[in-house]
């Protein structure tokens, strides 16, 4: 499955106009774009996951999904959002916001589960995006298919050329990512609680530190505010 994440920064006091803004925008996609899947995500009030990382989380994302080849599926759903930026004007930091490509692998199929866990990684200095997702899809996955307090984990490798792609297409100023993760949970307390003094939260920063850019990692929870299809 390919997927077109669009992550907002959100300028205060414009998320919840931003998010009614979009759930319209999200239902027109799925209606007039056959094929498509639309999940339209907010930032969870008071993510206890927000402090562990340097970097600001996003406040909402949309998130497409389609099957097919990758280059057919990209020119679908870049066509869906094309303009985005634009028409959300002053609502967003759209030099902030990101756009992102990637092909979806569902290593752990989750249940109906309205909230995620999601990071957002990069290679660090030395490494390929080669040898970074190879890294990431038979080395790293363990930690998401141990997770505690998690139903589901998906791996999503970034395809950068189309990603860049996106982001002009989109307005947006980020794009230049490696893999986004998302593990599935019941609620980010429970999440947090789970994890906090579990040894897999340290293992798995140790693990990183092999081959990912720590300090501009980032990492946020968020739940569904509208979905159409099985996103």
């Amino acid at each position: 499955m390919n997927k077109l994440y669009a992550l907002l920064s959100v300028r205060d006091g414009a998320r919840d106009d931003i998010l009614a803004q979009l759930a319209g925008d999200t239902r027109r996609c799925a209606e007039s774009a056959d094929g498509v899947e639309a999940t339209l995500l907010a930032s969870v009030p008071g993510d206890p996951i927000l402090h562990l990382y340097r970097m600001r989380g996003y406040e909402v994302s949309l998130v497409l999904r389609a099957a097919g080849e990758a280059s057919e599926a990209a020119e679908l759903l870049l066509a869906t959002l094309d303009g985005l930026g634009a028409r959300l004007g002053d609502g967003i930091h759209a030099d902030l916001s990101a756009a992102v490509f990637a092909s979806e692998n569902p290593v752990v199929p989750p249940p109906a589960q309205d909230t995620r866990y999601m990071s957002l990684m990069r290679r660090k200095l030395g490494t390929s995006h080669d040898e970074y997702t190879s890294y990431y899809r038979t080395e790293h996955a363990r930690f998401g298919r141990e997770c505690p307090g998690s139903t589901g984990y998906h791996q999503n490798y970034v395809d950068r050329r189309t990603s860049k792609q996106a982001a002009d297409t989109l307005g947006f100023g980020i794009w230049d990512l490696d893999s986004v993760t998302e593990i599935f949970i019941p609620s980010a307390q429970t999440f947090d609680e789970a994890t906090r003094n579990d040894p897999i939260r340290e293992e798995a920063a140790i693990d990183e530190a092999r081959f990912i850019d720590q300090p501009s990692m980032v990492g946020f929870c968020m739940s569904v505010a509208a979905r159409l299809g099985n996103c």
